[in-house]
């Protein structure tokens, strides 16, 4: 029989939809496994409200942010946990995949577990809708190709070309480095967000004039629309593709009448073939008050088959362990879980903290609220090389 343990405080920012499914799947596995409970604290900036208890000597026990470069000023503080044991103790070095036990390093120890991983180099499309235009939404191969598809699309037939949730500018920033990524390769992309963003300046402006062009496509309700609104906007609406985060199948899921293949299909955006553009959740523990066995069972839990199995079937992710049975992931996320192992690339995201220290993607969002608003690649292309050359 478990062991009863003090309860457990755990930040994070779901609060409903697959991310409040996926949590209380993964709490549940906790509870039912340790004995322990959890006292949840959600907050709509997790990293803000992590950051304000650690000042006040009163962070949570657990908390889930972004990895990867995201981490630095926790780093620079001195105020993560090293959780080295846990992974030696579990053996998950040799379970994780590789650029996700990077991600998680800080030179030789691990301060982050990552539980998930999020493709972003998705082109979700209307079966129906591509079918009346004559087109193969895997045919292009390249970002500009696939303005043709945009265009033939519009030409043939009465659809919207393209559905995106640009009320925020996440979804932007994020297209743009996909765009990149398409029209230039995962090479020249690292390169950029690495600081050689002068020498490739051309690149930085062809994919901001690529975006400008997509734009055409996309209504001006996208503008209102937000993360959460935008999928729910494809579902119901006759728009052909929708560029998104595989977080987006939740919706397509839970509506009626629109099943995967028959309704929804799926390739990598133009020119991504084979790579797998990523995002990633992770829990971090604070240093500064010590590990629990409440705390251990935890991570326990987080680094678990069964744990990720509970959070990313839910959440339309897919787990960091290569050895993760599919047998209760949808047909979806099978198909993403194959496409991962054998992909030759797995760029970290921009648009998600992962490749950029916090200070340069908050500069980066202010940029991109700018395009939206006035579509100056001129000036967009100088913000950028000002904020990924310094």
């Amino acid at each position: 029989m478990a062991q009863t343990m003090r309860s457990i405080e755990v930040m994070h920012d779901w609060e409903d939809g697959d991310g409040r499914a996926a949590i209380d799947g993964l709490l549940d596995v906790y509870r039912r496994n340790s004995g322990g409970s959890a006292d949840e604290r959600t907050a709509d900036s997790v990293r803000l409200s992590a950051k304000t208890g650690l000042l006040r000597e009163d962070p949570p026990d657990v908390w889930f942010d972004w990895p990867g470069k995201n981490l630095e000023p926790y780093l620079e503080a001195d105020v993560l946990a090293d959780l080295t044991d846990v992974w030696q103790e579990h053996d998950l070095e040799s379970r994780y995949i590789s650029g996700a036990r990077d991600v998680a390093r800080d030179e030789d120890r691990y301060v982050a577990l990552p539980m998930n991983i999020h493709r972003l180099n998705n082109l979700f499309y209307d079966v129906e809708t591509v079918e009346s235009a004559g087109v193969d939404p895997s045919d292009a191969g390249s970002p500009r190709e696939f303005l043709e598809v945009l265009e033939q699309v519009v030409d043939a037939t009465d659809a919207v070309g393209l559905i995106q949730p640009w009320k925020n500018p996440v979804p932007v920033l994020q297209l743009w480095e996909t765009t990149l990524i398409g029209e230039f390769g995962a090479d020249t992309y690292r390169s950029i967000v690495d600081g050689d963003v002068r020498a490739n300046r051309g690149q930085i402006e062809e994919a901001l004039e690529l975006v400008r062009g997509i734009a055409d496509f996309v209504p001006e309700r996208s503008l209102f629309l937000d993360i959460a609104e935008a999928p729910v906007e494809f579902v119901s609406s006759n728009a052909a593709f929708y560029v998104q985060g595989d977080w987006s199948t939740s919706v397509f899921n839970a509506a009626e009448d629109f099943s995967f293949r028959a309704d929804w299909g799926h390739a990598a955006f133009p020119g991504t073939e084979g790579l797998y553009q990523m995002n990633m959740d992770a829990t971090l523990v604070p240093k500064m008050i010590g590990r629990t066995d409440a705390m251990d069972a935890f991570l326990a839990t987080v680094g678990s088959v069964e744990g990720q199995v509970a959070f990313n079937a839910q959440k339309g992710s897919i787990p960091p362990r290569t050895d993760v049975p599919d047998d209760e992931f949808s047909p979806f996320q099978r198909m993403q879980m194959d496409a991962f192992e054998h992909s030759r690339s797995q760029p970290a995201s921009v648009a998600h903290g992962l490749a950029v220290r916090p200070d340069r993607y908050i500069e980066l969002l202010t940029t991109f609220v700018s395009f939206t608003e006035t579509w100056d690649v001129d000036a967009t292309t100088r913000a950028v090389v000002d904020v990924l050359g310094n």
